[in-house]
């Protein structure tokens, strides 16, 4: 299964872009170039996750990384130094972050000791500004509970702790489902037990 951070906001995007630039070309230039741009740029927004996919397919294949279970693009890792963006794919038997197309970390999984999500915290002013929305329309503190909700759900911390040698160190990467991601590896770590 290959996760993009963005599919289904892009999507969204999608079949309110596409139209609205339709409209507006339509409107300043010329009906049939409305028609011709409204269509292709719903057609290059809607269609950008199966790209993506295309790209992870393409990346995992010249690194020749084989039976994938999970792959995500636009990951961040998070290092002392600085935060790295790149591709994180979860095989068999490693855990393999991409950098510019390069293997920058291999973390084999019967070396990894422990694995756990951590979601980002709900957003405070978010929360402030609910009691002003119920005042405004009764339909926008759903709205804003529900924003609040999947922008918690989506994104998260997976933070791997890898014995290497004497030492054990802890790797954290941004992922965008991290349920996902933690049951994924824990699974792995049981059927290989067995």
């Amino acid at each position: 299964m290959y996760l993009y951070a963005d599919r289904i906001i892009l999507q969204i995007l999608a079949f309110s872009l596409g139209p609205f630039l339709g409209l507006l070309t339509a409107a300043f230039v010329n009906p049939w170039a409305g028609i011709i741009i409204g269509l292709t740029a719903f057609i290059f927004i809607f269609f950008q996750p199966f790209f993506s996919d295309c790209c992870l397919k393409n990346t995992a294949k010249d690194l020749g990384l084989e039976k994938i279970l999970l792959a995500e693009g636009n990951v961040k890792y998070y290092s002392r130094s600085l935060d790295l963006t790149g591709k994180l794919y979860l095989c068999r038997d490693k855990i393999t972050f991409v950098i510019n197309n390069k293997v920058d970390i291999i973390l084999p999984v019967e070396k990894i000791l422990k694995v756990q999500g951590e979601t980002e915290q709900i957003d405070e002013e978010a929360l402030k500004l609910t009691p002003m929305f119920e005042r405004r329309s009764p339909n926008l503190p759903q709205v804003t509970q529900m924003v609040t909700e999947i922008a918690v759900l989506n994104c998260g911390i997976l933070q791997i702790t890898v014995e290497q040698s004497i030492f054990s160190n802890e790797f954290c990467f941004e992922v965008s489902d991290i349920n996902l991601w933690v049951k994924k590896v824990i699974e792995l770590q049981k059927s290989r037990a067995l």
